[in-house]
């Protein structure tokens, strides 16, 4: 992992500037509008608003370096209830013979990925039924299916991932009681 932020380059952390843009958002500028202020792209602003789902413990982790960028807005982009175990895994030291480190980058996000995105074709309800659980509603509108929010996973394959396993498996528990 680099170290977070970049204020030994008089930077902006990227969780400050994430709140400048909801300042900005909160006063009515689009996403477009504030790529083009800051001469950064739709997507680079839009990533950095979803550092603002960081629960507390994640977001004092990043600001304290444990957590890289890429790393953080992985575990943004899972759902709330989530992220504090993911957190947990990929910052516990690893045994690595003679030395002891937290995961790679590359480890966080397979990791993420493998516990943490479920794929809907796996699935075994129908995940455009609205009344399944009335509240989460169907998975094929929400927003916390990749496929619905292009800007942030682009990098997912399949659109059709889950990335709030809580709900995930309050749908297979009702498809089972209904069955």
């Amino acid at each position: 992992h680099r170290l977070a932020g970049k204020q030994a380059l008089g930077d902006l952390h990227e969780l400050a500037e994430a709140e400048g843009y909801e300042q900005l958002a909160k006063l009515g500028h689009s996403f477009d509008d504030m790529a083009a202020k800051v001469g950064k792209s739709q997507e680079t602003v839009y990533a950095r608003m979803k550092l603002l789902s960081l629960i507390p413990e994640a977001r004092k982790a990043y600001y304290d370096g444990k957590l890289c960028a890429s790393t953080a807005l992985d575990i943004a982009r899972i759902a709330p209830a989530v992220q504090k175990a993911a957190l947990a895994d990929i910052t516990k030291l690893q045994d690595y013979g003679d030395d002891k480190a937290p995961m790679s980058v590359r480890q966080a996000r397979k990791h993420i990925h493998d516990n943490y995105m479920l794929r809907l074709s796996d699935a075994g309800f129908k995940t455009s039924d609205p009344d399944l659980v009335p509240a989460a509603g169907p998975c094929s509108t929400c927003p916390k299916r990749t496929g619905n929010q292009p800007e942030l996973f682009g990098d997912v394959q399949s659109k059709d991932v889950c990335t709030d396993p809580v709900c995930f498996k309050q749908k297979i528990a009702a498809h089972a009681e209904r069955v």
